[in-house]
């Protein structure tokens, strides 16, 4: 996602009309201007939409008086009191954010980018403790300490909601998260990218294997005991044909499990340009989603152990060989 183009000036907290905190302002600038002869303009937010005309009136009158225009909007209730803690201690728009679970459309990409991995091939051994995996988390480790919110604030309040209230400017988000985005009040200032490669082989351009993109699908279940296994089967081919596939697409629900047959997925989402997503599967290297049997054991151990590297990223190497240790362990009892 690339980064919105607003600037948080002041926050209104409506449940008290006169609760107006962080307005900010610059005693060097013409009245009206910022000193670049480019109009002042400050945006206020409330998570109360009923008082939301009213109060659009009254700061127009003072538009009137001062010349810097008001724009005041609405947001929700989790999304307005992020906002706010953000604001009181000191208004750090971050750069980007990645919670420790945000594996698959987060930094496990990144791993097979640097030509690293989680899990071989024939799932006996954790990639962890490989050379270019440990150098991949190592890079991690200062865009964590560079750029991202304590890993505390990123897990109690979620990237998505960081993202949609202004606090970092980017986050990388899977395409099942699409519609998050686009039915959010402010998704005209949204915007979709690929993701990131790593240019291994220092020639300047993107070559197979340098930039990743952890794919997986789901699939349809039925009771072993239905009465009617005939008629469910029946259904659950109709699902998955490849007609239907593509209408799935065109509707919107998801990408089709049939590579190439999403090419009308970009327009279920009018005015969002989503083409990042049909470009990373023509374009990209698709990596099939690490597991093993036993994926759910180790998967939430590494994200448990990862805490620690996340908020002390010196610590990465370590703890990236702990969770290889532990890893191979549960590996060698499947």
């Amino acid at each position: 996602m690339k980064p919105i183009n607003k600037l948080i000036a002041m926050t209104l907290a409506a449940c008290m009309p006169l609760s107006l905190t962080a307005c900010a302002g610059n005693s060097n600038t013409s009245e009206g201007t910022n000193g670049n002869n480019t109009p002042k303009a400050l945006e206020v937010r409330i998570w109360d939409g009923a008082q939301l005309e009213g109060l659009q009136t009254i700061a127009d009158g003072w538009t009137q008086q001062t010349g810097i225009a008001v724009n005041i909007q609405t947001m929700n209730w989790d999304e307005y009191w992020t906002l706010l803690e953000a604001g009181a201690s000191g208004g750090k728009i971050y750069g980007y954010a990645a919670d420790v679970g945000n594996n698959q459309d987060g930094w496990w990409n990144i791993i097979y980018d640097f030509g690293g991995y989680i899990i071989n091939d024939d799932k006996t051994k954790s990639g962890m403790d490989d050379p270019k995996t440990l150098e991949t988390m190592e890079f991690l480790g200062k865009v964590i300490q560079d750029t991202m919110p304590a890993q505390s604030v990123i897990s109690e309040t979620g990237c998505g909601t960081l993202f949609t209230s202004g606090v970092v400017a980017m986050s990388t988000q899977g395409s099942w998260n699409i519609n998050t985005f686009y039915s959010s009040e402010n998704n005209a200032d949204y915007g979709w990218a690929l993701l990131p490669y790593q240019d291994v082989n220092g020639n300047g351009q993107v070559d197979d294997g340098e930039r990743c993109s952890i794919y997986n699908g789901v699939g349809w279940a039925a009771s072993a005991d239905t009465d009617y296994p005939d008629e469910v089967w029946s259904l659950i081919e109709w699902l998955c044909n490849y007609d239907n596939q593509v209408k799935q697409a065109e509707l919107g629900v998801t990408m089709a499990g049939y590579k190439g047959a999403s090419d009308n997925y970009a327009d279920a989402f009018e005015g969002m340009d989503i083409d990042a997503f049909l470009q990373m599967e023509n374009e990209g290297t698709l990596i099939s989603r690490p597991c093993s049997k036993y994926t759910t054991q180790w998967e939430t151990r590494m994200g448990e152990l990862l805490v620690g590297a996340w908020n002390d990223p010196s610590t990465m190497e370590a703890v990236c060989r702990q969770i290889a240790e532990e890893m191979n362990a549960t590996l060698a009892s499947e």
